[in-house]
């Protein structure tokens, strides 16, 4: 089998169980054409495991699990996903209420390089990785292996696939059933997905325990979901009795998603189309005032030199939300961003409460939903931050 040797002292984050080795830590490649299965052994050949190469990454290798694999194909593949489908039951996914998840959340699932969720009765993947993009054909058959329904594939990000090495593809149905929407039901609340019009893979599974928290605390109060997408926290909101709702985002077509998403769930939600710091200075001007207001921004930070300026956004979004905030209002803040930490987070509140006379005390922090499991020795996979503060003494 083709093999890879680390360089001295370089072995123990493997054997702790991280799943990745980086380009620089290899001291030789034995790797034959058109083979990606490696072997990884330390550099006294003791064998760690076996991994998936990809020879055009700064990440050349990432390890999977079980074997030893004779071949990486539809049946090693098929016996993944059902195990990653028995865990997600296990923390009750799916269930009478809950039919969207994340099935498959790539390291955590031993799966490196493939995302999967399933959307209502239908599935939708993601290879971000060259060894997954090359073993599409059989990640769609080992997924209809396990469930029923439509299969669909969806693109990877150009920058992703330009570091691995692979064209960007047209997102694809792999089944003949290939309907134009899907109906995904999260905690009783229904969402109208487009298949054509994907982002990541349809819907943000990973922040479904924080929507619930939060639509708890939201009846018979003012709601403003800024950076709303198609509706997720204001949706939840209204469903469960909130007086009003108002969605915020920059995209006419999210918005357009949010009113179809407030159809299907007979509530009623207002939209204002526009960038988060003007609306919030418009609503501010117009003195309309909130009980809730969520700050849930796309990822501002992709690697850690973004951080410093990513906070100062935050910090302009809370002082902004300060401004249309109702005594003792709730103000959450969403962060997809590894390289922001909760404590960063927390010093940025903080210094908003410093600069405007707020006193901002946080209430509720959380991670990414039970369904996105990351392996134990992998900390950079810890990539979402959840946080709720408090605010009293700013003067509404």
């Amino acid at each position: 089998m083709s093999s890879i040797q680390l360089k001295p002292k370089k072995a123990k984050p493997i054997a702790s169980g991280h799943p990745w080795i980086f380009s620089g830590a290899i001291g030789q490649e034995k790797v034959s054409p058109g083979d990606d299965l490696v072997e990884v052994r330390a550099a006294d050949g003791q064998l760690l495991g076996q991994g998936l190469f990809s020879p055009h990454s700064q990440i050349r290798v990432r390890m999977v699990r079980g074997g030893p694999h004779a071949a990486f194909g539809e049946p090693e593949i098929t016996t993944a996903l059902q195990s990653a489908l028995d865990r997600r039951r296990h923390v009750g996914l799916p269930n009478a209420n809950t039919d969207t998840f994340r099935w498959v959340n790539s390291e955590g699932d031993g799966l490196p390089g493939l995302i999967v969720d399933r959307l209502g009765n239908a599935t939708a993947f993601q290879a971000v990785t060259m060894p997954m993009f090359l073993r599409r054909e059989a990640i769609a058959a080992a997924i209809g292996n396990c469930v029923d329904g439509p299969i669909i594939e969806v693109s990877a990000p150009p920058p992703i696939a330009k570091k691995e090495g692979f064209p960007v593809l047209e997102s694809r149905f792999w089944t003949d059933d290939a309907p134009d929407a899907l109906i995904a039901t999260e905690n009783g609340v229904r969402f109208n997905i487009a298949t054509h019009d994907f982002q990541k893979t349809g819907h943000y599974a990973d922040m479904r325990i924080h929507r619930r928290w939060l639509a708890e605390r939201c009846a018979q109060q003012s709601v403003l979901d800024v950076y709303s997408y198609t509706g997720g926290f204001g949706l939840y909101a209204a469903v469960a009795g909130a007086e009003r709702v108002v969605c915020v985002d920059s995209s006419e077509v999210a918005l357009d998603r949010v009113a179809e998403n407030a159809s299907t769930n007979d509530v009623s939600i207002e939209t204002r189309r526009g960038k988060a710091e003007d609306v919030l200075r418009s609503l501010d001007d117009t003195r309309d005032r909130f009980d809730v207001v969520i700050l849930d921004p796309p990822k501002l930070a992709p690697s850690r030199k973004h951080a410093h300026k990513a906070l100062k956004v935050y910090q302009r979004l809370v002082t902004g939300a300060l401004r249309v905030a109702n005594e003792h209002a709730l103000i959450a803040i969403g962060s997809c961003s590894e390289a922001i930490k909760q404590d960063e987070l927390a010093r940025m509140c903080a210094n908003v409460g410093a600069s405007t006379g707020a006193t901002l005390d946080i209430v509720y922090v959380g991670a990414q939903s039970p369904d996105h499991p990351v392996p134990a020795a992998m900390s950079e996979a810890h990539y979402l931050t959840f946080m709720v503060v408090s605010a009293s003494g700013h003067n509404p």
